[in-house]
């Protein structure tokens, strides 16, 4: 069973396209029976993840520090609601731009696009540029954060993963089904692959944003 596709789907008669009902009817399919449509995704996602911060290790390593950084889950002061506020509020932002290509890709392959060759090639781009900054980014972070503990990139990077691979996981979810879609050519079912990937990653993130201030700190 194709788990881009729920079992009661049928794919679109020929000629015809997907549209705002097709979108709701799919979503509706896969919200019955959502385990099957999402393991695969969440696979692929998390292949994304580990890919983005073995790169920030690679990074961290070559780059070294670029100064004194104390995260929030090594503050001896500890963290705080706060805190969780705002890592979520900045995760949320990455994931929410990762729908967005999935949707944009959605809009820019509906018949009779105009230029969608460019609009497609600047959403590609786009969402390379997202994933270089952010392994650029994370990279410098743990850098810093780990010659500030007195700890090896990757020694620091492992004791995060108690975070960072579920976090990343759910961040990159809609990036994934995106890709997995793209590949079966299944762009009709775009929209409705970023609001089920969404709806699943945002309690997720919110979780991994409580788990790196308050629990981060004891596998340290």
């Amino acid at each position: 069973m194709d788990g881009t596709r729920s079992w009661a789907r049928e794919a679109l008669p020929a000629g015809t396209y997907a549209g705002g009902a097709w979108t709701r009817a799919i979503f509706a399919a896969w919200a019955e029976r959502p385990l099957p449509v999402l393991v695969p995704w969440a696979a692929g996602s998390l292949l994304i993840g580990l890919a983005l911060l073995g790169g920030a290790v690679l990074i961290a390593i070559h780059a070294g520090p670029s100064g004194a950084y104390m995260p929030v889950f090594a503050d001896p002061g500890g963290g705080d609601v706060a805190d969780v506020v705002r890592i979520a509020m900045r995760n949320g932002v990455v994931l929410a731009l990762q729908a967005l290509v999935c949707v944009a890709i959605y809009i820019c392959t509906r018949p009779g696009e105009r230029g969608r060759g460019w609009a497609l090639a600047v959403v590609v781009g786009l969402s390379g540029y997202s994933l270089g900054s952010q392994v650029w980014r994370l990279g410098h972070d743990l850098a810093s954060a780990a010659h500030t503990l007195g700890l090896a990139p990757a020694d620091l990077a492992l004791r995060l993963s108690v975070h960072a691979v579920p976090e990343l996981t759910a961040l990159y979810l809609p990036l994934a089904a995106c890709l997995a879609l793209v590949r079966r050519r299944r762009t009709d079912d775009l929209a409705a692959a970023a609001a089920l990937t969404t709806a699943v990653a945002a309690p997720i993130v919110v979780l991994c944003a409580y788990v790196e201030v308050f629990l981060t700190r004891y596998a340290l």
